[in-house]
């Protein structure tokens, strides 16, 4: 009895095991916050960077866990799913799915970024980040970079304009300390 814990006592070795993962999918369901559906990608970074602290990488744990977080409106759009899971990568099908349908297309950030970005109460840099995200690399740097000024306040963008800097990672700093 020297050395065992109750655990050890009550159950073999393979039960233990068990115990051991029902515990570690429990806390993470815990943690896993109900789908975002206007930020899916977020959401999966958020919810992978949970399922790697906490040791899960078995894929159909993984879809059960997404499943059950998901609201009524996300699971209606993926009960094919649900109902008869993929035998093989069901989660990556599932994340797949969810990002199609609700992440948003090329044409629409690119039209938000044209159309709708002002800096409101945002730091510069806060505001160019966002127009970043948005543009995920779709957009070359300068155009990106002047849309950004673009959506500045008028004296700030003068006073950028005097600035020998065009990087605008350097503009956005010198923009926080204007703002």
């Amino acid at each position: 009895m020297h050395g065992h814990n109750l655990i050890d006592l009550l159950t073999g070795d393979e039960e233990q095991k068990e115990l051991v993962e029902s515990a570690k999918i429990l806390n993470t369901l815990s943690r896993i916050p109900t789908f975002y559906r206007e930020e899916p990608d977020l959401w999966f970074i958020q919810v992978e960077a949970m399922f790697s602290s906490c040791r899960i990488a078995n894929n159909k744990t993984k879809f059960q866990l997404i499943i059950a977080q998901l609201d009524l409106a996300a699971l209606n759009q993926v009960a094919d799913l649900a109902r008869d899971p993929p035998a093989t990568e069901p989660y990556e099908r599932l994340k797949e799915r969810l990002l199609s349908i609700f992440g948003p297309s090329d044409h629409s950030r690119i039209t938000k970024l044209l159309e709708e970005q002002r800096l409101g109460d945002q730091r510069p840099s806060q505001f160019l980040r966002e127009m970043q995200l948005l543009a995920e690399g779709k957009v070359p740097a300068d155009t990106l970079n002047t849309l950004w000024l673009r959506g500045l306040p008028q004296g700030m963008q003068a006073n950028l304009a005097t600035r020998d800097h065009t990087d605008s990672t350097k503009l956005a700093h010198i923009a926080d300390k204007i703002a």
